[in-house]
């Protein structure tokens, strides 16, 4: 999906009339039914904290995980590893970076936390991804 947001210039996740426009306009007599298909279904998922920042399975954010005193690794085990005994807590770490690679939103243009606060306009919040780009917040894929 980011690759075909990119390729049709969206910096952000379009509406979804923007997005079927642009591929109108690049598709050249190509069927791009199936596109839109994805980008909808996409989009109407239910928004989640895990989207922008390292939850757990209950939706608990995690902190960012210590790194190895020895090292400075954080996917490694330092007992096996490097022999040192060290508060480095080897499966949080891991449960963190699996956590990590489900975040799908960047945060560079805001701190993850303080979006999930943005979401709420007049006492209503988003449920969805379409309903928070309908209303103007600018999201971008990872």
């Amino acid at each position: 999906m980011n690759e075909l947001l990119k390729e049709l210039g969206f910096e952000h996740l379009p509406m979804l009339s923007e997005f079927v426009d642009e591929l109108k306009a690049v598709a050249h007599g190509k069927c791009f039914s199936m596109d839109v298909v994805k980008y909808t279904d996409f989009i109407t998922q239910p928004l989640t904290k895990g989207m922008f920042v390292p939850c757990d399975e209950d939706g608990n954010v995690l902190e960012k995980p210590l790194k190895c005193y020895c090292t400075g690794d954080i996917g490694m085990d330092c007992q096996t590893e490097c022999g040192m005994d060290c508060e480095f807590d080897y499966k949080t770490n891991i449960k963190y970076q699996q956590a990590n690679e489900r975040v799908i939103f960047c945060s560079a243009e805001f701190d993850g936390f303080q979006l999930l606060d943005s979401f709420i306009d007049d006492g209503i919040k988003y449920s969805t991804i379409e309903q928070a780009i309908n209303a103007g917040v600018k999201l971008k894929l990872k």
